[in-house]
């Protein structure tokens, strides 16, 4: 299992979500994504990748899902967002998680999962794993991908 780990690391769509990650340059905070904001601690971000990502900003929207606001990039950002974190490796999916599996017909099943597992993503992901009929064929290419690199 280890060597598939050193190959593209999966996130989905989600982790472009902002209210968690920020990068501070010339004094200024950028409201970015963990991922942006990992790679930012760790000194792996471009000036331009910065500089793209302090204009991304202005299209950051904020998102209302039952009683709860995240914020998160427009979808027209997805596109060049992606292509800085392929450059280190990431390969973001879209939608996120839960909605590759809405988009199967699983919505009963993830508000199944979310009812007996609270807000654990691990344990909802576990339980539509053990559940679903159909995996949505993005996730297949990604367990292909990942299986083939061991």
């Amino acid at each position: 299992m280890g060597s598939a780990f050193h190959g593209t690391r999966y996130v989905t769509k989600t982790p472009y979500s902002t209210s968690r990650g920020k990068v501070t340059e010339s004094g200024t905070d950028i409201k970015t994504s963990q991922v942006f904001n990992s790679l930012y601690n760790a000194n792996l971000l471009s000036k331009s990748e910065i500089a793209y990502l302090q204009n991304a900003q202005s299209h950051i929207r904020i998102l209302r899902e039952g009683g709860k606001t995240r914020e998160t990039y427009a979808d027209s950002q997805f596109a060049n967002l992606n292509r800085i974190a392929q450059r280190h490796r990431f390969k973001a999916l879209a939608p996120d998680f839960e909605g590759l599996f809405a988009e199967e017909g699983h919505g009963r099943l993830i508000r199944l999962a979310r009812e007996n597992h609270g807000p654990n993503k691990r344990l909802q992901g576990v339980y539509l794993a053990q559940n679903a009929k159909k995996i949505p064929v993005q996730l297949q290419q990604v367990i292909r991908q990942v299986c083939s690199k061991q």
